[in-house]
């Protein structure tokens, strides 16, 4: 993908032209100072407004159909053994003799 590099001030008024690079294909670098701040790429189909779960979330840019967000889900999220307590023998913690 070819990359084309703006610096952040030109961004209000090179806008319409980092735009048309994207759409061309390339990927759209903004620097501040000789260092990279962020990238810009045209959205893949898959990232093309898709809700969040069932949940009726607000629609979040980047995330596609399959990508997770934390403390979203149903239900606790967790296993924990019945045993997750039991004293844990010596040789865990001297080694095997």
């Amino acid at each position: 993908m070819p990359t084309a590099t703006f610096d952040v001030k030109d961004l209000p008024a090179r806008l319409d032209e980092m735009l048309a690079l994207i759409a061309a294909g390339y990927e759209v670098v903004l620097a501040d100072g000789g260092t990279a701040r962020a990238r810009l790429v045209a959205p893949s189909d898959s990232v093309s407004e898709s809700r969040v779960g069932d949940l009726g979330a607000p629609r979040v840019l980047g995330l596609g159909a399959g990508m997770r967000i934390g403390g979203l889900g149903t239900g606790p999220g967790y296993w924990m053994a019945d045993d997750f307590d039991a004293e844990l023998p010596d040789s865990f913690w001297f080694g095997d003799e």
